[in-house]
């Protein structure tokens, strides 16, 4: 099963953040800190994690920062969970009774195949959101 810490969600926050934000891409460590609501030093880390991974490349200068390395089409949510926890598929819900041996693996399996999906699916969670704020008014 796919472990999901505050490192994942920290992570997906930022991938998040420069993916509603591509128009303004690189974008500095402190921009993407402030606006994903994530502790610079803990960003840090999770970015090198990131560019480790081929998720993102940095670029340097004046007008520098972190980017995509490659086309948001082909990063997996699964591919950030993996790259920046340390063990992040094992089966951690290991009990004495097959039948929920069972229901923890299947559970398991439907969480990774749901990770399975390009970031770019955010566009659908951005638009529901915006549809339902549409009908607080």
């Amino acid at each position: 099963m796919p472990k999901i810490t505050t490192k994942s969600v920290y992570a997906l926050a930022a991938v998040y953040f420069l993916y509603s934000h591509m128009h303004k891409l690189p974008m500095k460590i402190e921009s993407i800190a402030e606006g994903a609501h994530i502790p610079k030093n803990f960003l840090e880390q999770l970015l090198l994690l990131l560019k480790k991974s081929g998720i993102l490349k940095s670029i340097r200068g004046a007008r520098g920062g972190y980017t995509f390395a490659k086309d948001v089409q082909e990063i997996l949510f699964l591919d950030i969970v993996k790259a920046v926890e340390s063990e992040c598929c094992n089966d951690v819900c290991k009990t004495h009774n097959p039948v929920l041996n069972l229901f923890w693996k299947d559970l398991g399996a439907c969480i990774q195949d749901f990770l399975q999906r390009p970031i770019s699916d955010l566009d659908t969670y951005i638009k529901k959101t915006q549809e339902a704020s549409m009908f607080i008014i």
